[in-house]
């Protein structure tokens, strides 16, 4: 898969923990595939899947 991704440098708030946030946009195709990968990285991923009705910016 090509696809980008951008990073947020972010705390929870609950147990005020330094976290990595990682955020991208994809096709419908790919869902399963990147939240796959996700999940065989950190098993305890939080993960919102939603739809996107318009993306801009950069795309290569």
């Amino acid at each position: 898969m090509s696809f980008g991704a951008t990073a947020l440098y972010g705390k929870g708030l609950y147990k005020n923990i330094e976290k990595t946030i990682i955020m991208c946009a994809c096709k419908r195709r790919n869902v399963i595939t990147i939240r796959d990968i996700a999940l065989e990285i950190d098993p305890n991923a939080f993960i919102i899947i939603t739809d996107a009705r318009e993306v801009y910016g950069l795309r290569i």
